[in-house]
């Protein structure tokens, strides 16, 4: 499973590079235009949020996107466990653009969520 994740990345002289964050770990730089890249998703598999605190799941068609208890760790990532057992990882996504005079522009964060696939 991957997630591509699109940049639109621009200045009045040049841009100098482009920095993606996943759960604010560096995982690949770019240099050259466009500013997509494929994120290779890998499970930390945690199946877990003992000691996490309520979490009010998110609008979906699926009803096994339920309310239950999430672990959020420092670097961002979350382990989620809904009421009906069904596992998720949330994780963050941000990238930085630098021109070519070094200066910097950070996106938003956005925060993904990854359903465990059933085995």
């Amino acid at each position: 499973e991957q997630i591509n994740i699109n940049v639109l990345a621009n200045d009045n002289l040049a841009i100098g590079r482009v920095e993606y964050l996943i759960d604010n770990s560096a995982f690949v730089t770019s240099t050259v235009a466009p500013y997509n890249e494929r994120w290779e998703i890998e499970m930390r598999d945690l199946n877990s949020a003992a000691g996490g605190t309520p979490w009010p799941a998110f609008e979906s068609d699926d009803p096994e996107v339920q309310p239950g208890t999430v672990a959020t760790f420092p670097d961002g990532f979350q382990a989620i466990v809904t009421n009906g057992g069904v596992y998720f990882e949330g994780h963050v996504i941000k990238v930085i653009g630098y021109d070519a005079a070094g200066n910097r522009a950070e996106s938003d964060e956005v925060r993904v969520y990854v359903r465990h696939k059933k085995k």
